[in-house]
């Protein structure tokens, strides 16, 4: 096994762990927090909860960091601006994803103010719900949405550099503009089309699988297509 092999390997290794990160935080972290009656009520009694799916996200974001500079160190040399771009975005994306942790903490501090005041017009704790709610999901939309272009940056990498087939990082690309096409609708007021977000979590689990049995291939960059 050679050392691009082997680089491939580990990236393949980074992604499967995030993800498995990611499902956890998502179903076994979020569901009792904003289940039932809501994170206002919900809150206070997973406040464990609350720190764990911070940590959860610091361990992918640095997951995310430490992928892009190993995909750089590899396709810096032949595609300098592109793999420059690449490694900003992500930096961007895990910025954007740790402010949003914060604002999810907020969360946590409303649901302890509202077990605090019982006395207190409960109208108004409803107003002040829906405003850190959106606070916090407008951070998480933007999040996703670099999240989205890292990840199409990635895949137009891997497409150039021929690290792996072709055929998948075309999917990836067209995974990565559905998955940003369908968030950014939020911004105009319409609903998410969950169905958009499917085809990335195939692309990224294609590429986790891929990566884990061949690594990243040697081949003859496209030098004239830079």
């Amino acid at each position: 096994m050679n050392d691009l092999q082997k680089t491939g390997r580990i990236v393949g290794l980074l992604l499967l762990i995030a993800m498995i990160i990611g499902m956890y935080s998502n179903f076994a972290l979020n569901d009792p927090i904003f289940g039932g009656a809501g994170y206002l009520v919900n809150g206070l009694q997973h406040r464990t909860l609350f720190g764990l799916n911070v940590v959860a996200d610091f361990i992918n974001s640095s997951i995310g960091i430490t992928v892009a500079v190993l995909v750089y160190s590899k396709t810096w040399r032949n595609y300098p601006k592109l793999s420059m771009t690449y490694l900003s975005v992500v930096i961007v994306s895990v910025a954007v994803g740790l402010s949003e942790q914060a604002h999810f903490m907020s969360l946590l501090s409303l649901s302890e103010q509202f077990a605090k005041h019982p006395a207190l017009d409960p109208q108004l704790f409803d107003v002040m719900k829906a405003m850190i709610s959106a606070d916090r999901n407008w951070y998480h939309f933007i999040g996703k949405i670099s999240g989205g272009a890292s990840l199409f940056l990635l895949y137009v990498l891997l497409y150039r550099t021929q690290f792996i087939f072709r055929l998948i990082s075309l999917f990836g690309m067209f995974a990565a503009a559905m998955q940003m096409s369908g968030i950014s609708v939020e911004f105009f007021s319409h609903d998410l089309n969950k169905m958009m977000l499917y085809p990335m979590g195939i692309a990224h689990l294609i590429l986790i699988i891929c990566l884990l049995i061949k690594g990243f291939s040697e081949k003859t960059p496209d030098k004239h297509l830079t």
